[in-house]
């Protein structure tokens, strides 16, 4: 969005009180840079992968220059830069902020990048999110790698045929309670 810088200014002017950029850092160094003068509290870096291989399959880059390297060249940028600028001497910005967190959703193509990804930004960054993979709906290919979400639950059969009462004389909506 070519209004981007604008929207965030806008968005802080109106008072909003913590701003999250999510960002895939795809975009050249100078994006990057504009992103850490602007009054960003977190940067959420959707990577998805801890390796080129890995981000290759799953990822599209805009061109073939912004592959794995660039992205996470980027991202180690970004934490020297945020971090060299707390320690200036006449520093207005507040150490750890904005919070760089990396992001990872988990498929089965990334299952076996998943530990690299969080012991390596947890190291970094001290902030590493792991998502399930969504559907959208239905919209979207099912990619997670075992079923995430909880049973759906159905009425029992049993509670037209049962009553349980308790020592306390209280009834039971269910003989399981």
């Amino acid at each position: 969005y070519e209004h981007w810088i604008d929207a965030i200014k806008l968005a802080k002017d109106c008072g909003v009180f913590g701003i999250c950029i999510k960002t895939d850092l795809q975009g050249p160094m100078e994006d990057v840079d504009k992103l850490l003068h602007l009054p960003v509290d977190i940067v959420a870096v959707h990577l998805n992968a801890d390796t080129a291989e890995t981000y290759a399959k799953l990822c599209t880059p805009v061109s073939d220059e912004y592959n794995f390297k660039h992205v996470t060249d980027n991202l180690q940028w970004m934490i020297n830069e945020r971090n060299r600028r707390w320690q200036l001497p006449d520093a207005t910005t507040q150490a750890g902020v904005p919070w760089i967190v990396p992001h990872l959703i988990k498929t089965a193509e990334n299952l076996k990048d998943m530990e690299t990804f969080f012991d390596r930004w947890m190291h970094y960054t001290h902030q590493a999110v792991i998502l399930p993979a969504q559907s959208g709906c239905g919209l979207m290919p099912e990619l997670s790698p075992v079923r995430m979400a909880p049973p759906t639950r159905i009425a029992c059969r049993q509670l037209s045929r049962r009553i349980t009462i308790h020592s306390d004389g209280k009834v039971a909506q269910c003989d399981q309670d």
